[in-house]
Formats: structure tokens, sequence, C-alpha cells
């Protein structure tokens, strides 16, 4: 079988057409890694690089995936765009309100929520709509690209103090 010239010449174009359209789409894929957008579909790996690619961004919900593997697991956060924090949420977002510890005693020593208080918990984040396991793994990985962690915790109790240094005895970061 021979080919015309006509018909080699239109192989060749359709060829360019498909090389094209790859080309394109690499080129698409590679911008977003450069550049993420926060989405579920185009994560982060963290705040602090979303800030960095988008600094005119404000602060809110973005997701993303520090173990950079599949997008599936990653998670929602709360982006602070001042400061870069990647702020991941609990699970659940609220606690029950109700009487979790009485004590009759004058004694002042400290009990743990998640171990003395009957019925008390360990804290536990991301969405419950996520596989189990997926916060606690993004947060190992997060844990490897922060210098530094903290955790805010809301807590009303009457006539308690919540936190104290036991070592010096010290109450200026109490809360009352």
């Amino acid at each position: 079988a021979y080919m015309r010239a006509d018909q080699a010449s239109s192989n060749l174009r359709q060829h360019d057409v498909e090389v094209d359209a790859t080309l394109k789409s690499l080129n698409n894929q590679i911008e977003s890694i450069r550049s993420p957008d926060g989405s579920r579909k185009n994560p982060a790996r963290t705040c602090r690089d979303l800030k960095l690619c988008h600094p005119d961004w404000k602060s809110g919900d973005y997701w993303i995936d520090p173990n950079q593997g599949c997008t599936v697991d990653a998670i929602k956060v709360f982006c602070n765009m001042e400061s870069g924090e990647s702020c991941v949420y609990p699970s659940p977002s609220r606690i029950p309100k109700k009487n979790w510890w009485t004590s009759k005693s004058k004694d002042k020593k400290h009990i743990w929520f998640g171990e003395t208080v009957n019925g008390g918990f360990q804290f536990s984040y991301g969405q419950d709509s996520s596989a189990p396991n997926t916060a606690s793994i993004q947060m190992t990985f997060l844990r490897l690209l922060s210098t530094d962690a903290s955790q805010n915790i809301t807590y009303h109790c009457k006539n308690s103090i919540a936190f104290m240094d036991e070592a010096s005895g010290n109450l200026k970061k109490a809360s009352r």
C-alpha cells in the first residue's frame, strides 16, 4: 500500500494536534503543582505554601495534602494567611455541655479529660467523612513540615484552673 503525499500530511497534522494536547495537559498539571489553589482537587502542601503562592489571598477554609500523595486524603483546614498557619479542625467540633467532673476535695490536683474524667476521651481531628486515620497521617506529615505547633481549647468551667505550671505552681497562663 502506497501513501499519497496529502495523506501523510493529514496524519502528521493529527499527530501534531495530539502532541500539542498532551504538552498542554502536562503544562497545566505542572502549573497546578507549582501553584496549588487550595481546592479539594488541587490542594496545597500546607497553608504556608498556599500563602507563598498567593500572598494576597484571605484567611479561610482551604484543602491541604501534607503527604502529597493522592489528593483523596487531603484535609480541609483553616488557613491563617497572616501567619501561614494550618489550623486543623477537631472532630467533633463541639463537646456536649454537661457536668463532666465534680470534686468535693479541696486538693488542687490535676485531672485529665481523656483519662480521669468519666466519659472523657482523646481529642480527634479531621472530617467525619474522611477515611479513618486520614487526619492523623496528614498531621504526622504536617509536623515534619512545621517548626512549631499550638492547640487552642475553649474551656468553660466555674472556679477551676484550666492550666498551671505544676513545677513552679505558676498560674500566669491559667484560665479561670
